[in-house]
Formats: structure tokens, C-alpha cells, sequence
């Protein structure tokens, strides 16, 4: 069993997790979990294989970062 913890620092973190989390529940080979603390996205991730586990780490970190990347700037 393969696991990992990612953080991402982001401004509105609550609204990023809320918008990704109807998602979660359709992974067979992985299983993910969002939640924001502190102003970061936690992204945890548990799966049963290499593949899978990177698979799963794509994924998120580019709806992530899109979503991180479309946040209006402060000025």
C-alpha cells in the first residue's frame, strides 16, 4: 500500500476543496481525501499501487493547480 501527503498553500482553500470533493468518492484504486487547514489544501492519498498512486497525484495536483491558478489577484 502506497500513501502520501501533499499541502498547497492557496487563498480561498475552503472553496477549492469544497469544489473538488464530489469526486472523491469515484476512485477504485485509490482512495483520496481534501480537506483545507490553515490556508493550505491537504491532499492525502492512499493506493494500491505505484500506478495508481501516481495516477491519483496527477489528477488532483492539475485540478489543483488549475483552481489555485484562477484565483483573482489580490492587490
Amino acid at each position: 500500500m502506497y500513501t502520501t501527503i501533499i499541502e498547497v498553500e492557496a487563498d480561498d482553500a475552503d472553496a477549492i476543496v469544497s469544489s473538488l470533493k464530489p469526486d472523491l468518492d469515484d476512485a477504485i484504486r485509490f482512495k483520496a481525501d481534501l480537506r483545507s487547514e490553515d490556508g493550505k489544501i491537504v491532499l492525502e492519498f492512499e493506493a494500491r499501487d505505484a500506478a495508481a498512486m501516481r495516477a491519483a497525484v496527477n489528477s488532483y495536483l492539475k485540478l489543483v493547480g488549475m483552481l489555485v491558478d484562477s484565483e483573482p489577484e489580490k492587490k
